[in-house]
């Protein structure tokens, strides 16, 4: 019996995981964005709605970045979406 059996569901970190595998095609980026983790969650967070994600997967998403320090929330977001930074050019 696996462990996920024993407690009767899944895994939380497995499901979040599959959520997260969903989006990596949504690119961020942060140049230029405060280091604020609040701003940087924010900011992956819209990037995931305007791809369509649903309020319960952006819900997933932001307990997750923010249950831990600043380096668990990049860390998440590096996880969910794809983080650049480049300098944007002036028109």
């Amino acid at each position: 019996m696996n462990e996920s059996s024993k407690r009767g569901g899944p895994n939380p970190l497995e499901t979040i995981a599959a959520y997260a595998s969903d989006y990596k095609h949504v690119t961020v980026n942060l140049y230029g964005v405060n280091g604020n983790t609040i701003v940087i969650v924010g900011k992956v967070r819209q990037a995931l709605k305007r791809d369509g994600a649903p309020t319960a997967v952006l819900d997933v998403f932001s307990k997750e970045a923010l249950s831990g320090d600043y380096d668990h929330a990049i860390a998440t977001c590096m996880d969910w979406v794809n983080i650049i930074f480049e300098e944007e050019e002036e028109c």
